[in-house]
């Protein structure tokens, strides 16, 4: 039997070991539960400052901002995420009724809409999007009705929430952002 050099059998070792540690990486990536993506923590953040102005907008008019709901009163059709922003995003004059706002300045706006968190809604006008481009969605639960999301999930105030990077509704699981779920 013919005997191979010393260096030649310690280089098969080494490059054994290496294959070694690579599959036992590989299989570790697969096994190890999937992090969130690191805009998770961002949209955490739009939805907190969204959340704020909301109850801001709340304590002065005593009712948080209507959702898409007969929105030609105040002269356009919007969408849920098209309301949103232009109830937190212009300045109103309080009103006898609570439930009734005119553009004017005694309250509001209450956030500021940043150019890297803007977007375009259904029928043209702004909406906040979460860093993927997708648009936050509010509903407004204190008028009884159900939710896209399957919610109301917060009862007794509203929901927002974003359907993430995949852009589909999985009902607050997978990638979707949230404000029920901490």
């Amino acid at each position: 039997m013919v005997q191979s050099p010393r260096w030649v059998d310690m280089a098969v070792v080494i490059i054994v070991a290496v294959l070694v540690g690579v599959i036992l990486v590989l299989l570790m990536s697969l096994t190890r539960p999937r992090r969130r993506f690191p805009d998770h923590h961002i949209s955490k953040n739009h939805i907190r400052a969204i959340e704020t102005a909301v109850r801001m907008y709340h304590r002065d008019f005593g009712a948080f901002p209507p959702d898409s709901t007969d929105m030609s009163s105040y002269g356009f059709v919007s969408s849920s995420p098209e309301a949103l922003v232009y109830f937190l995003t212009t300045a109103f004059r309080k009103s006898p009724e609570p439930s009734q706002v005119a553009a004017s300045v005694d309250a509001g706006p209450y956030l500021d809409l940043a150019s890297k968190s803007k977007g375009t809604g259904l029928h043209g006008h702004l909406v906040f999007q979460d860093p993927n481009g997708k648009p936050y969605v509010y509903e407004n639960n204190t008028d009884g009705h159900i939710g896209l999301a399957g919610g109301p999930h917060n009862r007794e105030s509203f929901d927002i929430y974003s359907f993430g990077r995949n852009g589909i509704d999985e009902k607050g699981d997978g990638d979707d952002f949230t404000n029920w779920l901490k």
